[in-house]
């Protein structure tokens, strides 16, 4: 993802370390699981704090390794048909207003009349297609080379032997960023308890209409609606893929016809509380970056500071309330309520 991409150039380019990237190879034609976004559902001030003081420097940055096309500016809408999402919406308009982002009401007559939705102005979007390219090519300037998960043997004790051709390298440290890594690597010993597997699904839709926003979240699903190739919609989220399908065909009832043009189930994380989660269980374990949702790659300076312990005051108080065996409920955010168990 950018994030990982990001952190690992980062930990070079700016920290002067080694870094070897553990990943499969870009697969472009994948349905998208993911995206990156300047904004999200946030209920803390502190996060959306963070997010003012970063996006700024994240912005640069990605300019600077995939020019001005790498990044999108549109309007993201957040939605909510049950009563506690449209509380949450409320308190989250209130969040980001505070931070200088307009946040509006949008009208009945385009939501429909049980649904609270509101659109957050101006936020930036990772153009993924654009910058992945640019992305290979900056971390391979830096020398960050790369070994696919089947050649990767991490250690209890969060080292791990990375081989490559006829040689293995020993690395000290291991850092689990994508919820692939996560699930691959990391022993059951290990495991974060706020930190949850779930099926999650990807479809794409050629819908009749287009959607109402280029991006839609819905806070009572975790659902993520995006607008691409016309009418096409392409919607990710936690689910087995017939729930999915099920609650995304409600959705896009008045868009006319629809016809599924892919589909694909896989295993996803989510956090019980709705929060990241940031570090390791143990002094020896390897440190997770879990559930950052889609506002992740836009700390990713901060985090690459973190874990190098450098990071500013009020940047490693918000990482270090984040850790899996902290007190939860005082970064807990808004989650929806996910149906399919584990």
């Amino acid at each position: 993802s950018p994030l990982a991409g990001l952190i690992a150039g980062l930990l070079v380019d700016r920290h002067g370390k080694t870094v070897v990237q553990v990943a499969e190879p870009e697969a472009r034609y994948r349905l998208p699981r993911s995206l990156d976004l300047s904004v999200a559902p946030l209920t803390r001030p502190q996060t959306w704090s963070l997010l003012k003081a970063l996006s700024p420097e994240t912005q640069k940055l990605l300019t600077r390794i995939g020019g001005r096309s790498a990044l999108r500016r549109l309007d993201p809408m957040l939605f909510a048909d049950n009563q506690q999402g449209k509380e949450a919406l409320g308190h989250i308009a209130q969040m980001a207003r505070a931070y200088g982002i307009l946040a509006d009401r949008v009208a009945t007559s385009k939501t429909g009349s049980d649904r609270a939705a509101l659109r957050l102005g101006d936020a930036l979007m990772i153009d993924r297609p654009t910058l992945l390219g640019s992305l290979e090519k900056w971390l391979t300037g830096l020398n960050v080379s790369r070994v696919t998960p089947e050649h990767a043997r991490l250690h209890p004790d969060g080292s791990a032997d990375l081989i490559q051709a006829d040689e293995t390298i020993h690395a000290a440290r291991s850092i689990l960023i994508d919820d692939a890594a996560v699930i691959w690597h990391l022993a059951a010993e290990q495991w974060p308890a706020p930190l949850q597997r779930r099926p999650h699904a990807s479809i794409l839709t050629a819908a009749g209409e287009r959607l109402a926003s280029d991006v839609m979240i819905s806070l009572d699903s975790g659902l993520t609606l995006t607008q691409v190739h016309g009418s096409n919609v392409a919607a990710f989220g936690p689910g087995t893929l017939a729930s999915f399908s099920s609650r995304l065909a409600q959705m896009l009832a008045d868009k006319g016809v629809t016809q599924q043009i892919g589909q694909s189930g896989f295993e996803g994380l989510i956090s019980a509380d709705g929060a990241p989660v940031m570090g390791a269980i143990s002094r020896d374990a390897p440190v997770v970056l879990g559930t950052l949702g889609p506002t992740g790659a836009f700390m990713a300076p901060m985090l690459a500071r973190w874990l190098i312990g450098e990071a500013k005051d009020a940047e490693a108080a918000w990482c270090e309330a984040h850790a899996p065996l902290n007190e939860r409920r005082a970064v807990a955010e808004f989650a929806p309520s996910i149906g399919d168990a584990a």
